[in-house]
């Protein structure tokens, strides 16, 4: 018989050795439990693997293995990590995709939303009504990677965790191989822990599990059963070490023992081929700050294993005790971090509740001597100890002390030293007492000296503390004069003022009025504005869009059934969309109150041609702020020579006609529009600074959400379900609002304080367009205007002036409150005044406020500082003739700023 040593067995391999485990892996997974397999190096887990996964497909499985160690460790980047995985399984399940181009058409998600997004969708879709188990060996090259793969992990536990909401997910299984324990797997403690997958034990091969390695042992079955047993007998069952003992008694005539002894135990360094006891070795040793823990738990369950001296215990110190002397007590099992570390090493294993040597070879090779060697190169103490050798242990310089002294003693407490190390820790321990002694005779005579200071140093404070009380009184009433406040709120004002120039306080003051817009009592429903909206549910009741013009004929027949007075179809229709062109010509005809829209500004798209001949069509581009939101309505642009009309305009001019009403242009540029006067936007009234103004532009007087305008829906519409009071004699507005359209825009009813989103459809900001100025022609509804340049700059003095008078109160208390009074004022002051359609720079003047109440203080503070400095060092010099020593004592105190209370 062939015994294979080193490596995976494959699955018919005939000296394969079938253990409880592979039974409770291959029932696990058949049950669609995830199952973990941690244990140590070389007990078989590859072959366990392997076996379990021929095993599945030969019950219709689709199976497949990640190495983690080929997907690289040292040089491979988060992404190649990621693509990686996605390729082998491609590779493994005979998918067909492009995951280089599949994976960059992700890029908006992360990298394991996207792993987690082609299990769910391309992994599990595209193979329905199949099992699916995915074995993850070598799980523990994770912790050498240079980023963490936590997500990975926590994505195995959400498709373990989805089983119960998604079924396809009751198809899929995870099982874990590699040599760690669960609490390393997850890097960042705070994430939960990856607490799922029922673990599967791997213990040695028993007797009978390891029946089929007795064939051909021996020329006679009986001889071959005796070789077994005593093969078992030395490994405990260990796979790699019981298959190497098999090939190596099968090709040798002497006897177990002498094989034991002679090829496997006597120099084994030479012998280990394939390696197994240096990895053992490797393991044990690989862990700088673990080492010399798990080399001392090993030495106490070797010493728990071997008779003891009969020599009765005594009470001596740790440094005079040996090794004959050292009581072996057997280690009991309490799931530390360093004992989970030496069962992972598979040096020892758990008997009950104690720790034992897994097996007789490993004590042979791994004995004492082993262990104190390789704690003698792990001394904390190693330098000073060889240089205390050297000197022919005399140099006592070398000797430790204080924390190191400890520090050794804490080390060397579980384990068995050499005569030399306990001479050395002894001669340390007396040093560390004479010192201690010598220590405390000098701090007798120090304490005498200090005794002897303390009634100076005492009589300095009291004189310093008692001169800064008296200074204190004197200034406690300080303030500044008229002059200087004058000074600082004019410096702090043209601060301010240039700050602002510079654009900085512009997001500022362009949330104050999107906050004021939201805190604005809800308006009543407009009376005269109406929206006729396009949503989800109408796009698919029609099934396409846009629509095509027989439909958009049909809807505006529908529309004109109910006789508005003026239609706006916030709609672009460049070029036709047939069936119906011709039908839909003849309809725009038929309707004089129908206004179709362009886009003028950037990407040009041209309105409806039928509507062209008989200029009955409006802008509907927007005017968009820095940050994204619409403030501005553009009322007309000149382009080409040809004056422009937004639509907004177009509407209130067609709908104001039949009211007998039609716009007057005055000077300045400004225009009279029956109550109202429009004032031309400037590129810094409000809170702008340097904006575009171009084309006629006003400030948007916002009336709200589409709350505020009476809405129908298009399924509503032709099925003649509308109230006809609704469109009767209105402006209706034509527009998509769905979120596939994407006709959105960002207003100031955008979260100002959150950040949620309420972005709001394009023909929603047309109604309140026209809504403003129909309202404001008719009823005067305030058009939002704003202070001139020389207005704002005087209001910023003035607050700052305001701020400087608050700060001279000097009382942080009263200053606080002060300031948050003026500044709640100014707010309440600046609402109502939006309330009535007036723009002020209320942030600014309230930064000026608490910026020249502060800078008072702190130029109040510094004054008051100096001249209680002066007055201090008036009153010590005055007594320095009396008390020249205290005088100066105190002087240095006060120039090092000591605290005296």
């Amino acid at each position: 018989m062939r015994y294979k040593v080193g490596g995976s067995l494959t699955y018919d391999e005939p000296t394969y050795v079938k253990r409880q485990a592979d039974e409770a892996i291959y029932t696990t997974l058949r049950q669609g439990e995830y199952c973990t397999v941690f244990n140590a190096h070389q007990m078989g887990k590859s072959s366990l693997l392997v076996r379990t996964l021929h095993r599945l497909q030969d019950q219709g499985y689709r199976c497949a293995t990640l190495d983690m160690s080929l997907l690289g460790t040292e040089d491979v980047t988060p992404e190649q990590w990621y693509v990686g995985i996605v390729a082998e399984l491609c590779w493994q399940f005979d998918i067909t995709l492009d995951v280089l181009s599949w994976w960059q058409a992700q890029s908006s998600l992360s990298y394991v939303h996207r792993l987690n997004r082609f299990i769910r969708e391309i992994l599990l879709g595209k193979q329905p009504y199949q099992n699916i188990c995915i074995f993850i060996d070598e799980i523990d090259s994770i912790l050498n990677l240079s980023f963490a793969v936590d997500d990975f992990l926590m994505m195995i536990r959400y498709c373990y965790n989805q089983r119960g909401l998604v079924p396809d997910f009751q198809r899929l299984a995870f099982a874990l191989f590699g040599t760690m324990t669960p609490a390393e797997l997850v890097q960042d403690k705070q994430q939960l822990s990856f607490n799922i997958g029922i673990p599967i034990p791997l213990t040695g091969f028993s007797l009978a599990e390891a029946m089929p390695l007795a064939t051909g042992l021996a020329p006679s079955p009986d001889q071959s059963m005796d070789h077994l047993r005593a093969i078992l007998d030395w490994t405990q069952g260990q796979p790699f070490l019981t298959q190497k003992l098999c090939r190596l008694v099968a090709e040798s005539s002497e006897s177990v023992v002498a094989v034991v002894q002679e090829q496997v135990i006597n120099n084994w360094e030479r012998q280990d081929e394939p390696e197994h006891l240096k990895t053992i070795s490797n393991y044990l040793l690989c862990h700088p700050y673990m080492t010399g823990r798990l080399l001392g738990i090993y030495q106490q369950v070797l010493l728990s294993e071997e008779p003891l001296s009969e020599e009765p215990l005594s009470e001596e110190p740790l440094s005079k005790k040996t090794p004959e002397t050292v009581k072996a007590t057997p280690v009991y099992v309490d799931g530390s971090p360093e004992q989970l570390e030496l069962l992972l090493s598979g040096l020892v294993i758990k008997a009950g509740r104690y720790l034992r040597v897994k097996n007789p070879i490993y004590q042979a090779v791994f004995n004492h001597a082993w262990v104190t060697r390789q704690l003698e190169h792990l001394r904390p103490y190693a330098v000073p100890f060889q240089v205390w050798l050297d000197s022919g242990q005399t140099d006592r310089t070398q000797l430790l002390t204080d924390l190191t002294l400890q520090e050794a003693l804490a080390w060397a407490q579980d384990k068995q030293l050499s005569d030399l190390d306990y001479r050395f820790l002894n001669a340390s321990q007396r040093r560390a007492q004479q010192t201690i002694e010598e220590a405390l005779v000098t701090e007798k005579i120090e304490r005498q000296e200090i005794e002897r200071w303390l009634h100076v140093t005492e009589a300095a404070r009291n004189l310093l503390e008692k001169a800064r009380r008296q200074a204190r009184r004197q200034s406690q009433h300080y303030r500044l004069a008229s002059k200087q406040l004058a000074f600082i709120s004019s410096g702090v004002a043209i601060a301010l003022l240039l700050i602002r120039l510079t654009g900085l306080c512009q997001p500022l003051e362009w949330a104050g009025l999107d906050l004021f817009f939201q805190q604005r009592p809800v308006a009543t429903l407009s009376t005269r504005v109406s929206i006729l909206t396009i949503d989800e549910p109408d796009i698919q009741s029609i099934g396409q869009y846009p629509f095509s013009d027989q439909t958009l004929t049909e809807i505006l027949m529908a529309l004109e059934h109910h006789q508005p007075r003026v239609i706006g179809l916030d709609i672009f229709r460049d070029l036709p969309v047939e069936p119906g062109y011709a039908i839909l010509t003849q309809q725009f005809k038929q309707m004089p109150h129908l206004i179709g829209i362009e886009k003028v500004v950037g990407t040009q798209i041209a309105p409806p041609p039928p509507l062209v001949e008989t200029d009955r069509v409006g802008m509907a581009d927007q005017i968009v702020d820095a940050d994204g939101r619409v403030r501005r309505m553009l009322l007309s642009l000149r382009q080409d020579g040809e004056l422009r009309l937004g639509l907004a305009l177009k509407l209130a001019l067609v709908y104001l006609k039949e009211q007998g009403i039609q716009p007057e242009r005055l000077a300045n540029n400004q225009i009279q529009l029956g109550k109202a006067r429009l004032v031309p936007f400037q590129p810094n009234d409000g809170g702008y600074v340097r904006a575009d103004a171009g084309g006629y532009q006003i400030l948007l007087n916002y009336r709200g959400t589409r709350a505020q305008f009476p809405t129908f829906s298009l399924q509503d519409l032709l099925a003649d379900t509308v109230e006809g009071d609704l469109i009767r004699d209105r402006i209706v507005l034509i527009g998509a609002i769905a979120p596939t359209v994407n006709d959105l825009a960002a207003t100031p009813y955008n979260g100002v304080l959150t950040p949620k989103r309420r972005d709001m459809a394009g023909v929603t900001i047309h109604a309140n367009m026209v809504d403003q100025l129909v309202s404001a022609a008719l009823d005067g509804r305030p058009v939002l205007r704003t202070w001139s340049t020389g207005y704002e700059w005087l209001s910023l003095l003035l607050s700052t002036a305001v701020g400087a008078m608050l700060g001279n109160l000097r009382r942080l208390r009263w200053v606080g409150l002060s300031v948050v009074g003026t500044a709640i004022l100014l707010i309440m002051g600046a609402f109502l005044l939006f309330y009535g359609g007036w723009w002020i720079p209320w942030v600014p003047m309230m930064v000026s406020v608490a910026v020249a109440a502060a800078v008072v203080i702190v130029e109040i503070n510094r004054q008051v500082h100096m001249r209680e400095l002066q007055q201090v060092m008036r009153y010590i010099l005055a007594v320095a003739d009396q008390n020249p020593v205290i005088s100066k004592l105190a002087l240095e105190y006060m120039n090092q700023g000591g605290d005296v209370t």
